[in-house]
């Protein structure tokens, strides 16, 4: 049983499901019948709602590349999250990065209104204060929504998440959050978030299908106060993630 984008239009919040792409090699289908890439989106839509495109790390995607994407995409209900280029944010004074971060921006607009969000991943030693710098900055000149992630993972703490949270609603941001396992819920259960992000891997286990039921909690409580958009990426193999996709779309809107 797929999901359409008729399903998806009707959910009383957004609930947006997919996977990651890394790079070429995964807009292949591992399905018995090999998908081309230049009809992986067609496929890729029918089935999931929005795709995290890791690959802009290390080099954007072409403007005629992405285009024939959205070809693909007409008439669904799709977004892309999009890993923004990693010199916007590694650079230690703001200034040195706006060339780079125009650039960006002139490039997202190719994706018109299917851009869900960007995620931009924070080196260490970031402080609050530079890190609400560059979300206004960022905001200011054009930039979409984001969703950060920390590489240092003492910022995944109650304490500084709650410090951040003003920056997060002032800037429309929210936070990356990471399940490879070991969540812990007691760091966002108290903070009023209007979008989220959760990358979620599999660890093979019957543990998964727990860890999606808590997620599913926590999505139908947050629908009940300030949540909104919901972001879900998927890493594991692909019937696996099928499977689990079920389970979280008929849990959260059961």
């Amino acid at each position: 049983m797929l999901i359409s984008a008729a399903q998806v239009s009707e959910t009383p919040f957004n609930l947006y499901v997919g996977r990651a792409v890394f790079g070429p090699s995964d807009l292949v289908s591992h399905q018995s019948k090999p998908i081309r890439e230049n009809s992986f989106f067609s496929y890729y839509s029918d089935r999931f709602n929005t795709v995290f495109l890791d690959s802009v790390y290390f080099e954007s995607v072409g403007s005629s590349r992405i285009q024939h994407w959205l070809q693909q995409l007409q008439g669904k209900e799709f977004r892309f999250l999009i890993l923004a280029h990693h010199n916007i944010a590694h650079h230690t004074r703001l200034c040195e990065a706006r060339h780079i971060s125009a650039a960006f921006a002139d490039h997202l607009q190719h994706y018109a209104h299917f851009l869900g969000a960007v995620v931009l991943s924070l080196p260490e030693n970031y402080s609050v204060k530079r890190f609400g710098d560059l979300c206004s900055y960022l905001q200011t000149h054009s930039f979409p929504r984001l969703a950060i992630m920390f590489c240092d993972k003492q910022w995944y703490h109650p304490r500084l998440l709650q410090n951040l949270n003003r920056v997060l609603l002032a800037n429309r941001s929210t936070v990356v959050f990471e399940d490879k396992g070991d969540f812990d819920f007691s760091l966002i259960n108290h903070l009023p978030f209007h979008f989220i992000v959760v990358q979620f891997h599999f660890i093979y286990t019957s543990q998964d299908v727990q860890r999606l039921k808590a997620w599913i909690h926590f999505i139908r409580c947050g629908r009940e106060k300030s949540l909104m958009d919901c972001y879900f990426i998927f890493y594991g193999e692909e019937t696996r993630v099928e499977m689990m996709k079920m389970i979280l779309w008929l849990g959260v809107n059961d």
